[in-house]
């Protein structure tokens, strides 16, 4: 008779045993990976961030800028080569964050009116009539108006300046 092939019993298979350095390793691998991951969620914000950027969106909602339109300044620009007079007549827009900001400006105007004059006689029509010129002169008048008013140590908040008017002539 044929012989049934012998079933191995658990007793007969031999296993190898499992390396433990193979263990090991993995569950460093595991724990580095879990502290890298926890450490970039802090880092990178987590929900302190997502408070953060709620509570700046509310103040920004419930603080709109305000605005204060100026009256319209003529001045005399500086000649070019040619020595031929030329004008400019310009109107322009303050932006501040708050009605504070613009009451300040108002109470000092005539202060705010003449550092103005003084920023706008000083240029050539050249400096002025290219988009650069123009936001170079934005930055200068911001900086005059915003430089602590006489007998003051303290700045004004004026953030932007919009031209509604540009005439050169």
């Amino acid at each position: 008779m044929a012989q049934a092939p012998a079933v191995a019993t658990a007793e007969s298979v031999e296993v190898p045993p499992k390396s433990s350095k193979k263990i090991l390793f993995i569950i460093i691998a595991v724990v580095v990976l879990a502290i890298g991951g926890g450490a970039a969620y802090y880092f990178l914000g987590g929900k302190h961030a997502e408070e953060a950027d709620q509570a700046v969106a509310k103040e920004k909602e419930a603080k709109p800028e305000v605005y204060l339109p100026m009256e319209v300044f003529t001045v005399n620009l500086h000649s070019d080569v040619d020595m031929q007079q030329q004008f400019l007549q310009v109107s322009m827009t303050l932006q501040m964050p708050t009605d504070k900001d613009v009451e300040k400006i108002k109470e000092r105007m005539p202060e705010v009116r003449n550092r103005i004059l003084y920023v706008l006689s000083t240029k050539k029509a050249s400096e002025i009539n290219t988009v650069e010129g123009k936001d170079r002169l934005v930055k200068e008048i911001i900086d005059q108006i915003n430089l602590p008013f006489y007998g003051s140590e303290k700045s004004q908040a004026v953030t932007t300046l919009f031209f509604t008017s540009f005439i050169i002539q």
